[in-house]
């Protein structure tokens, strides 16, 4: 029961979190990604994977940070200390290099999250595909999903703009 309640929660977590990128706006993109964070939280506590649940706890205070802050200092303050904690956790909790994944993902998506949208948007790429591998071994099913799909949306959204920037050249 706690596996199908986790696959669920993950569910939800991937519809938010895949709508999130579809916004122009940082702040409103960080906004739907603290929502989809709660749901990840849950989702990796029900299949018992410590590593998901305390990265995406991170990633929850991540967002929060970055959408309260409102100055470019204030936003590298963030990325530093949140890429100090995923360290940490990472030398407590990690065992094996594939519990490194989702750490490592993290870190390089905070970095995208100190630049631009565009940049959002292409961390979120790349985040994926970390997490995918991580997913797969933990038996995240609504994990791999939501990855897959993000990295779908992020390409559809990236070819978009692409095309909207040629149209204004």
């Amino acid at each position: 029961m706690k596996f199908v309640i986790a696959q669920l929660l993950g569910l939800m977590a991937w519809f938010i979190d895949v709508t999130s990128y579809w916004f122009e706006n940082k702040k409103k993109i960080l906004y739907v990604q603290v929502i989809a964070d709660v749901f990840f939280v849950c989702h990796y506590c029900f299949l018992g994977a410590l590593v998901g649940v305390v990265t995406c706890f991170i990633c929850l205070i991540r967002e929060i940070s970055f959408y309260v802050v409102n100055s470019r200092k204030g936003e590298n303050l963030v990325y530093y200390f949140t890429v100090f904690l995923y360290i940490i956790v990472g030398t407590m909790c990690a065992d094996t290099v594939i519990e490194w994944l989702p750490i490592l993902a993290e870190i390089i998506y905070s970095y995208a999250l100190i630049n631009d949208e565009e940049s959002i948007i292409v961390g979120g790429i790349i985040d994926s595909f970390y997490w995918i591998v991580y997913g797969i071994v933990i038996n995240s099913y609504a994990g791999v999903l939501t990855d897959v799909i993000v990295i779908i949306s992020n390409w559809i959204v990236l070819r978009r703009k692409s095309k909207e920037i040629k149209k204004i050249n």
